[in-house]
Parts: C-alpha cells; structure tokens; sequence
C-alpha cells in the first residue's frame, strides 16, 4: 500500500509546495456551507492501543481530523500548528484527530512522531485513501483536512497543510453552534482569543464541503 499511495502522493505534495503562495493570493477562502447542507463524516480507525475509535463517539464536540503520513513532510510541519489548536480550544468543546495514513512499514514511527510534535492531539492509525475519498477530500495527496460540527458533519474541507490562524475563526464559529442531536451537551464558552490574519505564504485556501 505505502508504494503505491508514494507514488501517487509525492509529485502533488511538491506541486502544493512550491505553488502554495500563488494559490492563495488568487484564490480566496470559501465560506463554510450551512450547518443544513452539511454532509455526515463517517471514520473508523485504531488507536495507538489498538482500541477501535470512532467519529460517532465524539458528537457533541468539534472535531477537526487531519490526515498525514510520518513520510509527508509538510504532514510533520503542520502537527504543531494543529496541537496549538487542540490546545487552545479543548475546553470549549473543541477535538484534533491526526488519521495517520502510514501502512505497517512505518507506522511504528507515528507515536515518537506525535508524541514529539503534536501532543495534546488524538492519534488514530490505519486510514488510507478511500477513507479521504469518502470524506469527499480530492485526491489522495495528504496532509489534508476536514473540520466537523457538533453534530459529526462536515463544515469545510482543506487540501494541503493548514497555517496557524487560518481556522480560527470557522472553529470559534463552530462552537458557538448547538449540536443537533438529541443528547447534545451544553455547550461551554469559547476562549477568548482573537484570530490572527492569514500569512502571506498560507496553505492552498479552504473549500466548502
């Protein structure tokens, strides 16, 4: 599996890299579709324990789940920025799952990887490229992400590696919404923390799930 999604995976990675700046000053962000329109996420993975986890046991919360690989480089850069995430929005509600889509060669690498990179995020092994083509993420180049409503459905999609600041505001907005199911928690108030502006070299922009 690790050949064939390497084979497939590196030339866009590349492609991404070295265009993102481009991208992103011609193309601006896409609002995130209405909470009525949102399509469910569906996701069922390991654990680092091997303890089957699942999207279902997380509604209630906003989740964002990102897919990387330990052999994707813009995959490792990005982990900073999404714990900083985690972080700072855990006590309002707010969930990172990093869906590593690493096979049995180097997966034995993935928790020295997170442990040094991304703590604070939920780790899950064993996703792959159908489980990002479910997800309606184009491609199968990784990083890539979806961010997820209290009620487990998609709010926005991105490709490529996210840049600190570019989902702050979408999260905050995120949390601020009601889950629609019916053993919705209440929810707890948002951290207080202003969203930055975007760099001017960000990541390829977001695009409406």
């Amino acid at each position: 599996m690790r050949m064939r999604i390497r084979t497939k995976l590196l030339p866009v990675l590349t492609i991404v890299t070295v265009l993102a700046p481009a991208v992103a000053c011609l193309l601006p962000a896409v609002p995130a579709c209405a909470a009525s329109s949102r399509p469910q996420a569906q996701l069922e993975l390991l654990d680092l324990n091997g303890k089957p986890r699942s999207l279902g046991e997380l509604r209630g919360k906003v989740v964002l789940v990102n897919f990387w690989a330990t052999w994707c480089g813009p995959c490792i850069g990005e982990l900073p920025v999404l714990a900083e995430l985690a972080e700072r929005y855990r006590a309002a509600g707010f969930v990172v799952v990093a869906a590593s889509v690493d096979d049995a060669e180097t997966r034995d690498e993935v928790e020295a990887f997170a442990r040094k990179r991304g703590k604070g995020l939920e780790v899950w092994i064993g996703a792959g490229a159908g489980d990002m083509a479910a997800a309606g993420l184009k491609g199968n180049a990784v990083p890539a992400t979806l961010l997820l409503d209290r009620s487990g459905r998609i709010a926005q999609r991105a490709q490529g590696a996210v840049s600190p600041g570019e989902l702050d505001q979408l999260i905050e907005k995120l949390l601020k919404e009601a889950s629609s199911g019916p053993d919705s928690p209440q929810r707890p108030p948002i951290s207080p923390h202003k969203p930055r502006g975007l760099p001017e070299a960000a990541a390829p922009p977001l695009h409406a799930a």
